[in-house]
């Protein structure tokens, strides 16, 4: 990944056959991906309040890896099945679709 020229706004480039995605972070996301692109970080934690953009963050993330890294696995998790399903995988698959142009079955599987 590359950073765009505003603080605020990140450039995704991922493999070859998917389009340049600009995205806008919030700044506590931006800082976030900032430790994330950074050599000297292993391990990388993000939370706070409802709001905050933890799933946004997150799912853009996985979908960075998993287009950079072909073959890689994830998961998502939350403490509540329910939740996971009405708000976070939903988020997920909004970005996926919407802003990755990824389709179910053909470019990713859930299960």
């Amino acid at each position: 990944m590359k950073m765009g020229t505003s603080r605020h706004s990140n450039l995704l480039s991922k493999n070859h056959k998917m389009p340049e995605i600009r995205y806008k972070l919030l700044p506590k996301q931006t800082e976030a991906w900032e430790h994330f692109e950074s050599e000297e970080i292993t391990e990388l934690g993000y939370g706070g309040a409802a709001g905050g953009g933890k799933t946004q963050l997150g799912s853009i993330l996985a979908l960075f890896i998993a287009l950079n890294y072909p073959g890689s696995r994830g998961g998502i998790a939350r403490k509540e099945l329910k939740d996971l399903r009405l708000t976070t995988l939903k988020t997920f698959f909004e970005i996926a679709s919407g802003r990755f142009g990824l389709r179910p079955s053909k470019d990713y599987n859930y299960n």
